[in-house]
This record gives C-alpha cells, sequence and structure tokens, in this order.
C-alpha cells in the first residue's frame, strides 16, 4: 500500500455575513437575483450572526418554496433596504450633482 498525501482545507467562517436579496418573508426566508444567488447560501452557512438586505418584506407564504435559496432558520436579521432602480436613481442623481458623470456623447 502507497502513502498518499492530502491537502485538508478547513471549512470557511465569518462572524457576521451580510446578504443581499430581492425578497424576504417574516421568517427570513430569501430569494435573490443576479449573482447573490451562488453566493448567499454559502455565506449564510459560514456567518455565525447572518443580516440580509432586501428590497421587499412579503407576509409568510408569499414566496412560492422553489424560489427560497436561504432558508429563514440560517438568517438572523432582516433589514429592509432600497430597490435597485432607487439605489440606481440615487447615485445617478449624486454623480450628476458632483459633475462626475460625462455628459452624453462625451467619453
Amino acid at each position: 500500500m502507497t502513502e498518499k498525501e492530502y491537502l485538508l482545507y478547513k471549512p470557511l467562517g465569518a462572524d457576521f455575513a451580510l446578504l443581499k436579496g430581492n425578497k424576504a418573508d417574516e421568517y427570513g426566508n430569501l430569494t435573490a437575483n443576479g449573482s447573490s444567488k451562488s453566493t448567499n447560501l454559502i455565506n449564510a452557512l459560514a456567518g455565525k450572526t447572518v443580516i440580509a438586505e432586501v428590497d421587499e418584506i412579503v407576509a409568510p407564504g408569499k414566496i412560492d418554496p422553489s424560489d427560497v435559496l436561504v432558508p429563514g432558520i440560517l438568517v438572523d436579521y432582516i433589514v429592509q433596504g432600497r430597490k435597485s432602480e432607487e439605489v440606481r436613481a440615487y447615485y445617478t442623481q449624486l454623480w450628476n450633482d458632483l459633475g462626475w458623470l460625462a455628459e452624453e456623447g462625451q467619453a
């Protein structure tokens, strides 16, 4: 029998995990769009305290179970944030006011 050498990777761990989702119910069940879909569950499992910022908080039962990416048992806190359209409008206005956006036709 030949000896084999193996690498052992310790699991990822964090004191806090900050998640971004588009919807959560009052129990913390979380849905997401875009790149958050691939990382939210991994981060939720790694964090001791999990905080989810969502665009919308809905009543229990309003999220289809097949759409839940992070089960509520993993989420400690839910924070209602701004919708992506509101964030985009806010920063567009701010950057316009500061003169950071190039005028149309200029690069």
